[in-house]
């Protein structure tokens, strides 16, 4: 599975690096600056009646969902972009392949098998791709911001 990785990607490594930057900054702020808002509301607002900082705190929360979202979106485009072109190359290496088989594997195998096997195969590799792309990507992510938050 890694060589198929590492022959079909290399075009689209830099939309790799790009998801992985947006993904580092979602969990960044996600938990960095967002869950402090949360405490702050509770701890310096709700508690002892303050409604200005929980307005401030509102909006500051505010803001950082909308650069979650944005990079959310972001992340999720340029893996898209990543695994599309992934498993074009791939599914072009895969026709090449079968158009340079004999007559005589083509009867052995059959058009229709050969044909169903390289879709449902390409299908089975885009589904791993687009997840190791937008979910197995943050679990380190996570774990790296957690162990800090930890230390400090």
């Amino acid at each position: 599975m890694f060589s198929l990785f590492k022959k079909y990607m290399g075009r689209y490594t830099p939309f790799v690096i790009i998801t992985f930057l947006f993904t580092v900054v979602n969990y960044v702020v996600s938990i960095g600056f967002l869950m402090p808002q949360s405490k702050n509301i509770i701890d310096n607002g709700v508690s002892k009646q303050n409604t200005d900082v929980i307005w401030h705190s509102g909006l500051l929360m505010l803001v950082f969902t909308v650069i979650i979202g944005v990079c959310t979106v972001c992340s999720a485009y340029f893996s898209s972009k990543a695994t599309a072109g992934f498993t074009c190359a791939l599914r072009r290496a895969c026709f090449t392949k079968a158009n340079s088989l004999s007559p005589q594997d083509f009867a052995k195998f059959g058009e229709s098998t050969l044909i169903n096997r390289t879709m449902a195969d390409v299908a089975n590799v885009t589904v791993v791709t687009i997840n190791a792309l937008r979910v197995w990507m943050a679990i380190p992510v996570l774990i790296i911001i957690e162990l800090i938050i930890i230390a400090s």
